[in-house]
């Protein structure tokens, strides 16, 4: 399909700095206590995503609720299903 570009807007360092960078790439780790979404900004180094703006949560809100889901799968292979909601609608509240 079609490329587009895609840019990350932000605070870094506490506010002190702004930012508004090309994401040439994502990458999610699961291994932490809490799942951790990084992107590969245009200048080859990689920044942590600690939370979206609010503007931007309904947007990213699909992207974050799989990898809370995969975090905890991970952890608890065996779950059911009702507590994978459970743990869902705890985190996202």
């Amino acid at each position: 399909g079609k490329k587009q570009q895609i840019y990350l807007r932000g605070d870094a360092d506490k506010g002190l700095q702004k930012l508004h960078k090309q994401v040439i790439a994502w990458r999610f780790d699961l291994s932490n206590l809490k799942p951790e979404i990084s992107v590969l900004l245009k200048g080859n180094h990689w920044t942590k995503i600690e939370r979206p703006r609010k503007s931007y949560e309904d947007m990213i809100r699909t992207v974050l609720v799989t990898v809370q889901y995969l975090h905890f799968l991970r952890k608890n292979p065996e779950a059911s299903g009702k507590s994978c909601w459970d743990h869902l609608s705890k985190v996202f509240r």
